[in-house]
């Protein structure tokens, strides 16, 4: 009941006057008071004239014309007095906040599986695209292994500065395939420490082959 919780400000408050029509149709869904059925009557009026008019609860408050009637003894109703719905209209007060908190329920299930979903949808991509950079990294890893051994099996006299350029870059992609691969599955570490292990010889040994050109000009 958002009136009782709810202090609007003098700003936000509604005041509303009851006419005699909006008056009869409110009317016809009391069954008693709290004259004539104490024990029965335990909603408020206003109650029945936020569901009759569709005002906000907890912003507004009425004015009657003229006071209502209790249907059974004809006694005077105003906007506080206590009655006894409709045996239907007291169904619908009892249960629509429940309806109301189970349409909540589901909206909220509807929200959490949608995310869920776009959750596994990103995840699934995101697996693809490592089994794809983990494919590319094996590939690189095997073209660089070839060439290396090439390098190592010439001399430095030899070895001409295009096939050492071509390493250097099969061991940078190779490093950034796996620091990529890295970002996106962090557990895959122990995994490539034989790729690692082979962009760091790969370094190594163009560094000796710098040096020895060097040394030999």
């Amino acid at each position: 009941m958002l009136r009782d919780f709810f202090d609007p400000t003098s700003e936000q408050q509604n005041v509303t006057l009851i006419e005699t029509v909006t008056l009869r149709e409110a009317e016809c869904l009391i069954q008693s008071c709290e004259a004539c059925n104490p024990k029965s009557a335990q909603i408020p009026f206003d109650y029945i004239l936020d569901q009759v008019t569709g005002s906000d609860p907890s912003l507004t408050d009425y004015i009657l014309q003229k006071p209502a009637k209790c249907p059974n003894c004809r006694r005077d109703i105003l906007e506080k007095t206590l009655i006894e719905p409709g045996a239907r209209d007291a169904a619908h007060w009892y249960l629509e906040p429940i309806f109301s908190g189970l349409r909540f329920v589901r909206e909220r299930l509807v929200s959490l599986l949608e995310k869920r979903r776009a959750r596994l949808e990103r995840l699934r991509a995101r697996r693809v695209l490592v089994r794809e950079l983990l494919q590319w990294e094996w590939e690189l890893a095997e073209v660089l292994k070839r060439k290396l051994e090439r390098v190592r099996a010439l001399g430095p006299e030899q070895v001409r500065e295009q096939q050492l350029a071509q390493v250097w870059d099969l061991a940078q992609e190779l490093n950034r395939v796996q620091k990529r691969v890295l970002d996106l599955e962090p557990e895959l570490g122990p995994e490539q420490v034989w790729e690692q292990e082979l962009v760091r010889e790969c370094l190594q040994e163009l560094g000796r082959f710098v040096t020895r050109s060097a040394h030999g000009s």
